[in-house]
């Protein structure tokens, strides 16, 4: 009986290793896909000024091995370089409207 709790201990421990290292890859992945959207948004030279301090937030909490926060906090950063993006080919596309008249 002590065999077998102390082999699902074990097979526990090491499952609860893998999920730690997905999600700590995940949310390395996450952060780098934020970080290459933000660097399109000043290549388009529309940076919000919201999306830099979301990342290092972001790589703080993967640093801390908070990656659930890490996650939440590059997709934020993410989403808003995407309307930053957004914004940028709407405001080429239509600055002549823009114009007073």
């Amino acid at each position: 009986m002590k065999l077998k709790a102390l082999s699902l201990i074990i097979i526990f421990g090491f499952f609860c290793t893998l999920a730690n290292a997905t999600t700590a890859t995940d949310a390395a992945k996450s952060i780098q896909l934020a970080e290459d959207l933000w660097d399109k948004t000043k290549s388009a030279g529309h940076e919000w000024n919201t999306i830099k301090p979301l990342v290092a937030q972001a790589k703080q909490a993967l640093e801390s091995k908070d990656f659930a926060t890490a996650i939440e906090l590059s997709n934020k950063a993410s989403q808003q370089a995407e309307l930053a993006l957004i914004q940028a080919e709407h405001e080429k596309t239509n600055w002549l409207n823009n114009l007073p008249k």
